[in-house]
Order: structure tokens, then sequence, then C-alpha cells
């Protein structure tokens, strides 16, 4: 099976349109915007030579088009005609069982969104919903967010997660993909051993994303074992670094104003030559994730230390 390079789409092509210089400018229609991430992706391709599925992660910001029958024979089309694969991710704020609304930015998407802690019902029947527009515009790989309390209660979780909605997305032939938490504020599944136990338990369909971005926050060093034993076991990457402090989204080589250089060469460094060097890649999907612009010349940056990393024999 082959790899997949995507590159999320974000709520900012929507609601900052100045920041659409990343990709061309265009209306701030989904649809619009994620063919003109596609074609970043697929010149992304071309310029490096290296052999990958370009695709285009649709999050909370693609949520409304891809529940409307008609944007989403328009999206299915796109991926058609590009050659393009998507990722779907789950709303942020939709998980089984209480999402913690730590910020403003948070709490309005919770809003939005109709709020948490659904029935068990309730929120297989959302989730299946995606699920079966995933399989219509033909996604390999789903990803969902867990609560993030402190405390949690496994076997809560795997009630929502369990009975017919595994039956369902497992007929389908779909992987969706359980992702660590921010560890901001140390939650329960921003542990790693917490995460596997949880993935190991349920079984297929399950498996695990793991976002290096979102371990990093908040430590004080990096478990190397810890992080290389989650990668070696991981369906979906999130790819993107910080220096520890926040959740600043930044790309494979970035080293902005701001953010101590020190960290982020020594974190950088754990990730491609500790714990990606030489892992399998292939049936494997990696998504840049951005919540800022960006440059052609930094995004083809951080895909060649990448894919340098895993094209490395061990």
């Amino acid at each position: 099976m082959d790899t997949v390079l995507a590159i999320n789409n974000s709520p900012y092509y929507y609601f900052k349109p100045s920041n659409q210089r990343s990709i061309g400018f265009t209306l701030p229609f989904t649809d619009r915007i994620v063919s003109r991430l596609s074609d970043v992706m697929l010149l992304l391709r071309d310029a490096l030579d290296i052999d990958f599925t370009p695709g285009v992660q649709l999050g909370s910001e693609s949520d409304r088009a891809i529940l409307n029958k008609r944007k989403l024979r328009v999206m299915r089309r796109i991926s058609e005609d590009k050659g393009i694969e998507y990722v779907l991710h789950l709303p942020d704020q939709m998980v089984p069982g209480i999402y913690v609304k730590n910020d403003l930015r948070q709490r309005v998407l919770g809003m939005l969104q109709g709020g948490h802690n659904k029935s068990v019902e309730d929120f297989q029947s959302e989730v299946m919903r995606r699920m079966e527009s995933a399989s219509y515009l033909n996604c390999r790989y789903a990803i969902m967010h867990l609560p993030n309390g402190r405390n949690e209660d496994r076997s809560k979780i795997e009630g929502y997660l369990s009975g017919k909605l595994r039956d369902c997305i497992d007929e389908m032939g779909l992987k969706l993909c359980i992702e660590n938490c921010n560890n901001e504020r140390h939650p329960y599944y921003g542990n790693i051993g917490n995460l596997m136990d949880l993935v190991g338990s349920l079984g297929s369909p399950y498996e695990v994303c793991f976002d290096y971005g979102h371990y990093l926050v908040e430590r004080e060093n990096v478990d190397v074992g810890d992080v290389k034993r989650v990668s070696e076991s991981t369906r979906v990457f999130h790819v993107h670094i910080n220096d520890m402090l926040s959740d600043k989204h930044l790309l494979l080589g970035e080293r902005p104003a701001g953010a101590d250089p020190r960290v982020l060469d020594e974190v950088e460094n754990i990730y491609l030559n500790k714990v990606m060097r030489g892992i399998g890649h292939e049936s494997r999907a990696f998504v840049l994730e951005r919540n800022k612009p960006f440059s052609f010349e930094q995004l083809s940056r951080s895909v060649s230390l990448l894919f340098s990393s895993l094209l490395f024999d061990k």
C-alpha cells in the first residue's frame, strides 16, 4: 500500500482571507479551498520527486460540506480528477464523552457543534453520518479526538466506540485512528501508555493517530522510548513541532522568532533521527498540520526533512 502525505484544511482560510496567500486566493468555500490545497500538494510531489499520494485532511471547518450531498459530490469529483486522497478528521469537539473547554475558541466551537457529552446512541449516530461521507469520498483513514480530562474511565470510552459502530466502520474498510490529546494540563490521554492501552483493547478498526506536537506541550523532556513505541504502532501521523510551551504547529525546519531555537533543534532531532528514521512508511498517512500562513519553500523543506528520515535505512 502507498504512502499518503496530506496537508490540513484550516478555519483560517475562511475567516482570514489574507492568509490564503499560501495557497492562492479563492472564495471561502470548502470545495474551492480544498481544490487549491490539492494543487499545492501535487506541485510539491512534482517538485520533490518523492513517491506519495497527495492528500488533504478535512476537519471541523469542512464538516458542513461533507454532510451536504451536493458539496460531497463536488469534493469527490475533485479527488478523482486530481488524484488526491482525503483524510477525515472528526470535528475537534466530537469526543466520546466530555471535552473540557480550556479557552474561548474551544467554547465557541463547542456551541457551534451542538455541545458535548452526547448519549452513546447520539454519538454513534453522528459518527456514522461522517463515516458514510468518508466512505463515499474513498477515504482510508479517519481521526478522532479523546476526552481531555485528567481522569478518564476507559470502559466508558469503550462503550461509546464498541458494538454496532465498530462493526459498521469495520465493514466499510475504514480505519478510525484515535489521537493523543494535547498535553496541556496533562490529560489522561496525553499519556502514551493510556492511549495505546485503549486502542489495543478496542482492536480493529481502531488504530493510533500520533500527534508529536501534542505530545511535546508542557513536557520537560521527550521519552524517546515511549515516542518510538507509539510511532511504530501508528497509522496516521500529525507532523509538526513546538518548543514544548504551547501547540505552535511549526513545520519541520521552521525557527520563528519567539520560540527557543535550541529546544526546536532538540525535539526535531529526536523526531527525525531517533524516532522516524527508517520507520516503515507504506500504508501510513502523514499529515502536515498548519494553522498559520506558510511559504512553498517552508513546506518543501519540511517534507524533504521528513522523507529523508523515513527513507533512511535502519
